[in-house]
């Protein structure tokens, strides 16, 4: 049994030599930060250096969120988003899964953090209308609502919670139509017209979502790191972390810190995906 798990092993490709130097420098780097002493400060120093140059990087990607802002301002908000930045990754070294650069795991926190600080500060004069004259229309929410239940064949009948159908009852909403009547309910039928399917459609995927697994803004975070490194690996990212191609498509600030993050880190080690 030994010598067959011997050979097995040696029939193992070798770990490629830039992963078991990633993975070196990385526990280089957390032994570092959880030593103490002048080995700490100093891992420390050299770690939010880094993270100062990374919210530097993603403030810099957003000259309209900081339109009118000083120099000073805008260094002020990168110090701040780099101390927090490494307070976070002092607080979270555990959670680091070696899935890539310790620096690229690193890079996620001050961009996330900086990106939040430039979106607060594109808001702090802008005032939104609250008087009912200054707005235009119902919320987009409710104009997808409506227009689903205009179009979408499951708004044809109601169900119960069981998720039976109950059949359709007498309308009791205000007559609309010579008779004194809404009409019989199997008059809301969707048309047959290629038009009418296409926005049906759309609208239903806009409620049902995208399919396969769901993948949360925190979840997007946490595998970001991973995801990104896959791209510059040449690897089919999208089949290593299913659902984050979904999440990056719907969701712009999650897609936003994603672009961020691997560009930062093909600048920093000259890879191209």
């Amino acid at each position: 049994m030994g010598n067959l798990a011997a050979s097995v092993r040696a029939m193992e490709p070798a770990p490629a030599a830039e992963t078991v130097d990633r993975d070196a420098d990385a526990r280089r780097w957390i032994a570092a930060l959880r030593a103490s002493g002048v080995v700490r400060d100093d891992a420390a120093a050299r770690l939010h250096a880094l993270l100062l140059r990374a919210a530097r990087f993603e403030l810099g990607r957003r000259p309209e969120s900081l339109e009118g802002a000083a120099r000073e301002t805008i260094d002020d908000l990168a110090m701040q988003s780099a101390d927090d930045a490494l307070s976070a990754i002092l607080s979270k070294l555990d959670e680091y899964r070696f899935e890539s650069r310790f620096t690229t795991w690193a890079y996620k926190f001050a961009i996330l953090d900086a990106a939040m600080r430039a979106r607060r500060r594109a808001w702090q004069h802008r005032e939104l209308p609250t008087e009912p004259d200054d707005w235009s229309g119902p919320p987009a929410r409710a104009l997808v609502t409506s227009s689903a239940r205009s179009y979408s064949p499951m708004f044809r009948s109601t169900s119960s919670r069981s998720g039976s159908a109950r059949p359709a009852g007498p309308c009791t909403r205000p007559s609309t139509t010579p008779g004194g009547s809404c009409g019989p309910r199997s008059e809301l039928k969707m048309t047959s017209s290629p038009d009418s399917r296409r926005v049906s459609k759309r609208l239903l995927a806009a409620l049902l979502g995208p399919p396969g697994p769901e993948v949360t803004c925190e979840q997007c975070f946490a595998v970001l790191d991973a995801y990104v490194e896959h791209e510059l690996a040449g690897e089919d990212a999208d089949a290593r972390v299913p659902g984050m191609r979904a999440r990056l498509e719907g969701c712009p600030a999650c897609a936003e810190e994603h672009d961020s993050l691997r560009d930062l880190t093909v600048s920093e080690t000259g890879e191209r995906i």
